[in-house]
C-alpha cells in the first residue's frame, strides 16, 4: 500500500504517523513545507518550495506541485494531518481516499480568523472519507458546526509509546528540597505561558523552594523572558530551547509537576506523556483535557486565565505530598489503559485497508 501524508514535518505527530507505517514496510511519502527536524527512515520526503515567502500566496503554486506528486506516486490513500493549510490541499483532489486528522486549533481557532479560512476548512472536512478528532470536544465540534455525518468523524487520540514514556520509579520521597514545575507547551498565545509565570510568582512568595522550567522555541519566547526579568522571577524560572523528541523523556523524569494554561486545546500529547511518566498534571480545563484528567484523582484542573486558582492548585500539591503520590500513580494507570500509541495506530491501519477495499470494489 502507498500512503501519502500532507503535513508539517516539523511537527512530531505526523512524523510519528509516517514512521509507524514505514517501519511496517508500507510505501510512505510525505509532502511538507519544511524538512523534518530528524531523519525519517524509508520515508520519501517531498519538500514544497516557497515562491513568495508568504504561506498563503504560496498555497496555490504548491497545490500545483502536489497534484504532480500525486500523479507520479499514485497513492492508495492520502492523509492530511492538521486541517488548516495542509488539510486545505485535499479539497481539489479527486478519486483518492482522503483521511484528515484534526489536532485542535485547526478546528477551534484558525477557521474563525478569516471567513475564507472557515470556508476552506468546511470544504476539506466535506471532502474527507474519514476524519480523526483527537478529542471528543473536537469530534462534536466538527459534527455539529460543520454538519459532517457522525460516521465520518472518529474520536482517536494520538497516544504515546508507553515503552518510552514510562517511569518505573514512582516511589520517590514524598518530601524533597525542591519542587520542580515544568511546561513544554511553548510560548504561543493560545498556550498562555504568562498565566503560568504569574501563578508561580504567587506561589514562590510562600514556597521559595520551587523552580519552573519553560521549554519551547527560542524565537517565540522573548516576550516571556522579558516578562520574567521585569518581575524579578529569573532566580526561579528558567527557559530551555526545544530539543529532539528523544530527549523529552528526560525532561519529565526531571520534573515533579507538569503545568499547562492553554486557552484552547485538543488532547495535549505532552500531557499524556507527562502522565505516563508519573507526573501530576495541573491543566486548564479546556477542550479535551477533562477527557483524561479527573480533578484530584489523576491530576488537577483550573479555569483558563486564572493564575490565582492555578497558584492554589500548585500550593495544594506542595502541601499534600501523599495525595500527589496517589495522583501520580493514577495518572500513569490512566495512560497505560487508554493511551497506548500502538493500539491507536492499528485502528488507522485497519481504516486504511478497509477504505482501500471499498475503493477497489467501487472501481
Amino acid at each position: 500500500m502507498k500512503i501519502l501524508f500532507i503535513a508539517n514535518a516539523a511537527c512530531i505527530h505526523p512524523v510519528r504517523f509516517a514512521q509507524y507505517f514505514a517501519d511496517r514496510k508500507y510505501d510512505v511519502h510525505f509532502i511538507t513545507y519544511v524538512p523534518p527536524e530528524e531523519l525519517l527512515s524509508n520515508v520519501k520526503i517531498h519538500i514544497l518550495p516557497s515562491f513568495f515567502s508568504n504561506i498563503f500566496l504560496d498555497f496555490f503554486p504548491r497545490q500545483f506541485i502536489i497534484h504532480s506528486i500525486i500523479k507520479i506516486v499514485d497513492p492508495d490513500v492520502i492523509h492530511a494531518v492538521y486541517i488548516s493549510k495542509f488539510g486545505w490541499h485535499i479539497i481539489p483532489i479527486r478519486k483518492k481516499p482522503i483521511f484528515l486528522t484534526a489536532l485542535g486549533s485547526d478546528i477551534l481557532l484558525t477557521p474563525y480568523k478569516n471567513p475564507i479560512y472557515y470556508i476552506f476548512t468546511k470544504l476539506a472536512l466535506q471532502k474527507a472519507d474519514i476524519i480523526y478528532a483527537v478529542s471528543k470536544h473536537i469530534q462534536q465540534k466538527i459534527i455539529s458546526e460543520y454538519q459532517i455525518p457522525e460516521y465520518v468523524v472518529k474520536y482517536l487520540p494520538i497516544g504515546i509509546d508507553t515503552s518510552i514514556f514510562y517511569n518505573e520509579k514512582l516511589e520517590l520521597p514524598l518530601s524533597t528540597p525542591i519542587i520542580r514545575l515544568f511546561s513544554n507547551r511553548g510560548f504561543r498565545a493560545e498556550y498562555d505561558p504568562i498565566t503560568i509565570i504569574d501563578a508561580v510568582g504567587i506561589v514562590f512568595k510562600e514556597y521559595p523552594h520551587i523552580t519552573l522550567t519553560l521549554k519551547g522555541h527560542a524565537s517565540e519566547r522573548k516576550q516571556c523572558e522579558d516578562y520574567v526579568f521585569q518581575n524579578g522571577y529569573d532566580s526561579f524560572i528558567q527557559f530551555l530551547e526545544r530539543t529532539d523528541y528523544a530527549c523529552v523523556i528526560n525532561d519529565y523524569k526531571s520534573a515533579d509537576i507538569f503545568i499547562s494554561a492553554a486557552i484552547s486545546d485538543g488532547t495535549p500529547v505532552s500531557m499524556i506523556e507527562a502522565m505516563a511518566c508519573g507526573l501530576v498534571c495541573v491543566m486548564s480545563d479546556v477542550g479535551g483535557v477533562s477527557e483524561w484528567i479527573i480533578d484530584e484523582y489523576n491530576g488537577l484542573l483550573f479555569p483558563p486565565k486564572r493564575p490565582d486558582i492555578l497558584a492554589q492548585k500548585i500550593k495544594f500539591l506542595i502541601d499534600n505530598p501523599e495525595k500527589r503520590q496517589i495522583m501520580r500513580e493514577n495518572a500513569q494507570k490512566t495512560i497505560l489503559c487508554r493511551g497506548n500509541w500502538t493500539n491507536l495506530m492499528k485502528q488507522i491501519e485497519n481504516d486504511y485497508h478497509n477504505i482501500q477495499r471499498v475503493t477497489e470494489i467501487a472501481q
